[in-house]
């Protein structure tokens, strides 16, 4: 609206056409007829892919604050986690929060299966979910689980609700643990 010096755009994630992340390019134009000023008439805005290189870029003005596994809000969920699930890094996200993983029970055929499900956001490039298990909490019996089939919906926010159920259904005598675990491609770890 003439006078006005800020004004909201909405944008959504574009779809991924491609492997390739490549970064796009949006520009905006006012009229010059409601333009202040010529030179005020056009703006550009670039859009990068979600990756993890940039979205620390953005968020963070120096590393080690922005490494992968530190945690500068102090709420448990290192750097790569806070990415993986959406989260602002700088702000502690609470117990109970949408986003973090919740430990559920996942109906199918007729059987009860352990399950994570969490909220990432749609687009998101260059990250692995895993889900892993363990009879104990001892740290070198964690594996990789092999889901039965991951479920997604898309919650028309920008965001969608993963479920990712473990292949082998819970009995009453059996005790296992699961853990969400989040790799960039290099990291094999």
């Amino acid at each position: 609206p003439p006078g006005e010096t800020v004004t909201s755009v909405t944008l959504s994630p574009l779809p991924d056409e491609s492997e390739e992340s490549t970064q796009r390019t949006v520009e905006l134009r006012v009229p010059e007829s409601e333009a202040t000023d010529p030179a005020d008439a056009a703006a550009t805005i670039s859009l990068l892919p979600y990756t993890y290189q940039n979205w620390r870029d953005l968020a963070f003005e120096s590393l080690p604050a922005g490494e992968s596994g530190a945690d500068p809000s102090g709420d448990g969920l290192a750097n790569l986690l806070a990415f993986a699930l959406g989260l602002n890094p700088l702000q502690p996200a609470p117990q109970g929060h949408p986003s973090r993983p919740v430990l559920i029970a996942f109906e199918r055929g007729g059987a009860s299966h352990p399950a994570l499900t969490f909220t990432r956001p749609l687009g998101i490039q260059g990250v692995e979910y895993r889900l892993e298990s363990s009879d104990s909490l001892d740290p070198e019996s964690w594996s990789v689980a092999a889901v039965i089939e991951p479920v997604t919906e898309d919650l028309g926010d920008g965001r969608q609700r993963v479920t990712l159920p473990h292949p082998e259904p819970t009995d009453d005598t059996s005790r296992r643990f699961l853990r969400l675990k989040v790799l960039l491609p290099d990291d094999e770890s």
